[in-house]
């Protein structure tokens, strides 16, 4: 059982990679094609926000079970996890190579 989390938990981290990686490769051809790509995107994050919100609300008994520190580690992973998309995000924008941007949300184990 263990090991079928741990299995699913590098899954997880490489779609996560991926998809990354597309967005701010995205950005920049959205860019190109006059598409207003922040707008959209605002609007994808905020559905993403209602939908987890709405997770977290239906499993209220799970979140209840996590401690405090836990809590702390949850917070954190995804308020760094977000800065760091939204930094690439701003280096797409103010000009940088995607390479470059793209190696800033690079995953390294």
């Amino acid at each position: 059982m263990v090991a079928a989390q741990e299995i699913a938990g590098m899954l997880l981290m490489m779609v996560a990679g991926i998809t990354e990686s597309t967005l701010v490769i995205l950005s920049t051809v959205m860019k190109h094609m006059q598409v207003p790509f922040y707008p959209v995107m605002g609007a994808a994050q905020i559905l993403i926000l209602l939908c987890l919100s709405l997770r977290v609300c239906c499993n209220r008994s799970k979140v209840a079970k996590l401690s405090l520190k836990q809590l702390k580690w949850v917070w954190m992973r995804g308020f760094f996890g977000c800065s760091t998309f939204v930094l690439a995000l701003l280096a797409v924008a103010a000009g940088s190579p995607i390479g470059d941007a793209g190696a800033l949300g690079s995953i390294n184990v």
